[in-house]
């Protein structure tokens, strides 16, 4: 099964919690049986309204591949946890 990822951050979010995220994204999913093919920083963007009183974001895009189909509870619960993502999607590719 694959999957599109893509998260918002907060705009004033750091250099290293990008990086953070990333090796997070990657250890979540090894935890569920999966890998990520492909991470891409699409960079900071103005965001057609605010968000969070948020006017700019930072995207990440990963793309994931599962051997089975998968419960992404954990997955998503940290994200809901993680105050400077603050917009999440999660893709079923066909």
């Amino acid at each position: 099964m694959k999957y599109e990822l893509t998260l918002v951050l907060s705009g004033s979010a750091k250099e290293t919690k990008k990086k953070l995220l990333k090796e997070t994204v990657e250890k979540l999913v090894g935890t569920l049986d999966g890998k990520v093919n492909k991470s891409d920083d699409w960079g900071k963007m103005d965001l057609a309204y605010k968000i969070r009183k948020e006017s700019s974001g930072i995207f990440l895009y990963f793309e994931l591949e599962f051997k089975k189909e998968t419960s992404f509870n954990a997955l998503l619960a940290k994200f809901k946890m993680d105050g400077d993502i603050i917009r999440y999607l999660l893709l079923r590719k066909e």
